[in-house]
């Protein structure tokens, strides 16, 4: 609630009131999540949660590639329609598209059935890419459902949807561990639990969402197209710079060891209850207001990295907390744990200094910045992990990760200027890392800890005028 006062004294009440609409399901997915974890990491494995999280990885990249970049297109060319039947039908033409490639991509990965489900889980079995294929169409339905509910700005059906997704996914991957606590079971009852849930939404809005395709507008449909094919490629790479370290890691150390990074990389992503909300409004309110001198794109930017520096920071702090309540084959990540905490928080801040790539239509250059940052990623892998093992996963990612948001930022401001100075950049960066470095060199918790309050108090000389302006707002409401 502080920062929305800010914000309000900033001009800026409307968007926080927004973000705060759009981030309740996250703060609740969070809080599930934390609930979970020690029981999760009782029930199953290392083992048997590395094939979980491998498993929803492919899936993940089948998704990246079926979209061909229109699930973005939907996003950019929404609010270019005057009327709803012509929303209506750019709606169906991504949806149906999206889905006729998801089924092509599931066609071509049974003839292969065999090895694709060997690489995955370890095993061969028709039956794993099967509940593949429905886990990548639920995740195209779902993305589709979350997006029609994000354009409209419908906090509502976006958090009861986000909701209910989570806690009978949770909810079952959890009973179905209490009663067998293969990989199998569970993979098995997750996606079967997310198809029901995901059906059921359409089905219950199926007057709403009126499913026509109107070809009468070809130039709209070429613009759409010519924006959304050069994603496709990017929209890989960019689940690939996401995941590379996994896999790399699953192929040199284990499952053993990837389902103990996957643990560390789930509590890193905490972040995203600020994320989640935030990307969810962002799109829509920049194609809003990118024409506007008065769109505080500045002003959120400050704030964003000030919020997610402070987020961050509290995390590392509780982090022996944090990893005392999981299983004990799980705490050994906390060495390595804070350089996660890079990926969700370099992500969510190139958002608002890169926005000259979309808005300029410049897309080319997200397939060039993402090849880019994925051979980073792939180097530094396969250079870190034989030395520093499952930390160097995590080192790779975290230098991926700032390279990430360096070339994005320096691109996007090319095309368009959304920030000032890149002053509070680099209080992000050097925040960030100084945390990571403390944490993973230095052993004596007591000196560990001092360091850690040093870094704090840096962070709040640094951010001295959020801080008062937030505290005066405060005051002002008293």
């Amino acid at each position: 609630m502080f920062l929305g006062e800010a914000l309000i004294k900033l001009k800026l009440g409307s968007f926080a009131q927004n973000i705060a609409k759009f981030s309740i399901a996250t703060w609740v997915s969070f809080a599930i999540s934390l609930l979970s974890a020690p029981i999760s990491t009782r029930i199953y494995s290392p083992d048997s949660l590395g094939r979980i999280n491998l498993f929803y990885t492919y899936s993940s990249m089948l998704m990246s590639l079926a979209y061909l970049g229109l699930d973005q297109a939907y996003v950019r060319f929404y609010n270019e329609l005057d009327n709803k039947k012509a929303k209506d039908s750019l709606f169906s033409f991504c949806l149906f598209i999206s889905i006729l490639a998801v089924l092509l991509l599931s066609f071509v990965a049974f003839i292969f059935h065999d090895k694709v489900s060997t690489e995955i889980v370890g095993e061969k079995g028709f039956r794993f890419v099967f509940l593949l294929a429905i886990s990548a169409t639920t995740g195209i339905l779902s993305r589709y459902l979350n997006l029609f509910y994000r354009m409209q700005i419908d906090g509502k059906w976006y958090t009861i949807q986000a909701i209910t997704d989570i806690l009978f996914v949770k909810f079952s991957y959890l009973v179905s561990g209490y009663f067998n606590s293969s990989y199998q079971s569970a993979i098995l009852v997750m996606v079967i639990s997310r198809f029901v849930v995901i059906f059921g939404f359409y089905l219950f809005h199926r007057n709403r969402l009126n499913f026509i395709i109107d070809n009468s507008n070809r130039e709209l449909s070429k613009d759409i197209i010519k924006f959304a094919l050069p994603l496709v490629p990017i929209t890989f790479l960019s689940w690939a710079n996401s995941s590379v370290s996994q896999i790399v890691l699953k192929n040199m150390l284990g499952y053993a060891d990837l389902g103990v990074y996957s643990i560390a990389v789930g509590l890193a992503n905490t972040v995203n209850v600020v994320q989640a909300g935030f990307n969810a409004y962002w799109a829509p309110y920049v194609y809003t207001n990118y024409k506007s001198e008065n769109n505080n794109f500045n002003q959120v930017h400050k704030y964003m990295i000030f919020l997610l520096l402070l987020i961050s920071l509290i995390i590392v702090f509780c982090q022996d907390l944090i990893f005392i309540i999981l299983g004990q084959k799980y705490r050994n990540a906390e060495i390595f744990f804070p350089f996660l905490l890079f990926s969700p928080i370099c992500y969510t801040i190139a958002e608002t200094t890169g926005l000259g790539i979309n808005i300029s239509k410049k897309t080319f250059w997200n397939l060039i910045i993402f090849s880019i940052n994925i051979t980073t990623n792939i180097v530094a892998c396969l250079l870190l992990i034989p030395i520093f093992g499952v930390s160097g996963a995590a080192i790779a990612s975290s230098i991926s990760s700032i390279l990430y948001l360096v070339i994005r930022t320096i691109v996007g401001e090319k095309y368009y200027k959304s920030i000032k100075s890149y002053r509070y950049l680099m209080y992000l960066l050097v925040i960030l890392s100084s945390s990571a470095l403390v944490n993973y060199f230095v052993y004596l918790k007591t000196l560990k800890y001092a360091l850690f309050m040093l870094i704090f108090f840096i962070y709040a000389y640094l951010f001295r005028k959020e801080i008062s302006s937030i505290f005066g707002a405060l005051n002002r409401k008293a």
